[in-house]
């Protein structure tokens, strides 16, 4: 009967503070809402429905509220101290992931309090996090300390984190003053049995580097090493051995060829937000893997373009300038496409500052600017990338007003990918073969 009046009271106050918090939002003042909630959530730190109310709250009325972001953290934080085991990792992953710092220190009491709960999935994800933190040189708060690392990442490990069994196998393979190879075999093996994705994907790779150092028949038994745990990798989700193991299907090395099953592969790599699977998609449509039995489609090369650089790829980004300027399984929009260019040159991209001033010699579809013309050859000559020698002789032709020997956008996109139309598979010598 106590426990019965104790429920209606919680429930109670929560209904009144909901509708309290509610009116001022409708007014206006979700602000004074929120505080609201805090104080009542401060006042009784058993009623978790208070904060399940002012976490909804503060969501569904985050247009209204100021400074959003730091309202959310400072909610997570007093449900992580009332004990709130799934507040205390979302704060630890807000914290950890704010841009332009590298402050874990306030982290560190929320996720210790983490790794001790009974919960096993939230105790060994918190464990693993303080293991990183403490093993890393990312933090400019908290210094590299080998022995916590360790500890948090065993405690990991025998919770059953195949992460935690990994990054201890990165530890004494490279991270500890004192490596052990012995060790971090036996911790890679470890977590490969627990399915851990990177685990795979680097047994597989020893695998493939290994078949580099061979020819004919024994390449190829050491690339049939690799099936099997690219295999047990993509079972488990992990977006890179999706890609190699895809790749190992389109060309038929090492396991039988399946062009169906390859680019499903590859696709569900890219579906996990992998630029390097949408690139080689988009490789493979453009028709510039002939090896590899794909039709050739312009349109849907240029929707896996589009998707790399969504996900920040600049070579998709000149692939996308070109494909708009030249009009190849797009619209042609020529506007379009030099924002794409100057987007990847601002990323990095030398290549795409002299196709820009390829364009400006007026032969693409936008108007003739000679001053142009000059302003992005310096700049890509000023970024001395691998187009810097180029544009430097292009800058001479346009002073001696030899325009004709002035490379098209055609010829400059040929002269780009010269020697680079092979996948990222052929790095590792997946050539086709038998199986």
């Amino acid at each position: 009967m106590k426990n019965e009046n104790l429920k209606n009271k919680d429930a109670s106050i929560v209904e009144e503070i909901q509708k309290k918090a509610q009116n001022l939002a409708d007014a206006g003042r979700a602000e004074e809402g929120l505080a609201l909630f805090e104080e009542a959530v401060k006042e009784h730190p058993g009623n978790e429905a208070l904060l399940n109310f002012g976490t909804l709250y503060l969501i569904t009325e985050k247009e209204q509220l100021d400074d959003f972001g730091q309202h959310f953290k400072d909610w997570l934080a007093v449900s992580a101290e009332q004990g709130r085991e799934d507040a205390a990792l979302t704060l630890s992953s807000l914290i950890l992931m704010q841009e332009g710092k590298k402050e874990a220190k306030e982290v560190l009491p929320f996720l210790e309090k983490a790794a001790l709960f009974k919960d096993k999935e939230i105790a060994r994800e918190a464990a693993c996090r303080l293991g990183e933190i403490y093993l890393l040189h990312a933090f400019d708060d908290v210094p590299v300390d080998e022995e916590k690392a360790r500890a948090w990442l065993e405690k990991a490990a025998d919770l059953g984190s195949g992460r935690g069994m990994h990054l201890l196998s990165r530890f004494y393979e490279e991270l500890s003053s004192q490596p052990d190879k012995k060790k971090s075999d036996e911790w890679l093996q470890k977590a490969v049995d627990a399915g851990n994705g990177d685990a795979c994907y680097d047994m597989a790779s020893e695998c493939i580097v290994e078949a580099g150092f061979h020819v004919g028949s024994q390449k190829i038994k050491a690339l049939r090493k690799a099936v099997p745990f690219l295999k047990k990798g993509a079972e488990n989700g992990d977006d890179e051995c999706c890609l190699m193991l895809g790749m190992f299907y389109l060309n038929g090395t090492g396991i039988k060829r399946d062009t169906k099953k390859g680019l499903d592969l590859i696709e569900e790599a890219a579906a996990l937000g992998l630029p390097e699977a949408m690139m080689y998609l988009a490789q493979l449509y453009r028709g510039e893997l002939p090896r590899v039995p794909v039709k050739k489609n312009p349109a849907k090369a240029a929707f896996w373009l589009k998707k790399a650089a969504s996900a920040g790829n600049m070579y998709a980004g000149e692939n996308l300038g070109l494909s708009y300027i030249l009009g190849e399984g797009v619209k042609k929009d020529p506007e379009k496409g030099m924002q794409y260019l100057e987007n990847a040159l601002q990323d990095g991209s030398s290549w795409a500052g002299l196709m820009m001033a390829a364009v400006y010699m007026g032969r693409d579809g936008i108007p003739q600017n000679l001053l142009k013309v000059e302003e992005y050859l310096r700049r890509t000559i000023f970024m001395n990338g691998p187009a810097s020698d180029e544009a430097g002789k292009m800058l001479n032709r346009l002073k001696n007003k030899d325009w004709a020997a002035i490379p098209s956008l055609r010829n400059i996109s040929a002269r780009r990918t010269e020697g680079e139309n092979e996948g990222p598979a052929d790095g590792f010598g997946l050539l086709p073969g038998r199986y």
